[in-house]
C-alpha cells in the first residue's frame, strides 16, 4: 500500500476508512473550539484561550452573569468510553495553581472542568476536578 505523508495530515490508498487522518493537534483545536462554542451558546463568555495562566497553558476560561468561571481541559475521545486518565496527576496540579489564581482574580469559586469530545459523534460529556458530572446551565435570560 503506497501513502503520502505529510505534518497536517496523510492518505493512504486502501480502504476508504483510511482515506484521511487528520493530525491529532488539529483534531484537539476543532475540539476546543467546538466545546467553547457549546459554552458561548449557553450564555458564557469566553476567556483565556490557548493562554499562559500562572504559568499553565489552558485551553479556556468560560464565566457567566452570576460570576461563577470555568477552567476548561478538552479531551478528544474516538470511542463511547469516558477516560478520566486522560488527564495526569501532573496537569491536574497544574490546573488546581490555576483555579487558585482565577479564584483570587475574579473573587468567586469555581469549576474546573474536563470537557470529554467525541470526535466520532459530537457528544460532550463534563466532569468537574471530583470526577462528577458536570452541567452545562445556560446564564440568566437565556432561552
Amino acid at each position: 500500500m503506497s501513502f503520502f505523508t505529510s505534518s497536517k495530515f496523510q492518505i493512504r490508498q486502501g480502504s476508504l476508512s483510511d482515506a484521511f487522518v487528520i493530525d491529532h493537534h488539529k483534531l484537539g483545536r476543532i475540539a476546543e473550539l467546538a466545546v467553547s462554542n457549546r459554552f458561548a451558546e449557553a450564555g458564557w463568555q469566553i476567556y483565556f484561550r490557548n493562554q499562559k495562566i500562572a504559568g499553565v497553558e489552558v485551553d479556556f476560561v468560560a464565566t457567566n452573569d452570576r460570576s461563577e468561571w470555568a477552567l476548561v481541559e478538552v479531551k478528544t475521545l474516538k470511542d463511547q468510553v469516558y477516560s478520566g486518565t486522560r488527564i495526569t496527576k501532573r496537569q491536574k496540579q497544574r490546573l488546581y495553581r490555576v483555579s487558585r489564581w482565577l479564584n483570587a482574580r475574579f473573587g468567586s469559586y469555581g469549576s474546573i472542568v474536563s470537557a470529554f469530545f467525541n470526535s466520532s459523534t459530537g457528544s460532550l460529556d463534563l466532569y468537574d476536578q471530583n470526577g462528577e458530572v458536570w452541567h452545562l446551565e445556560r446564564g440568566e435570560g437565556e432561552d
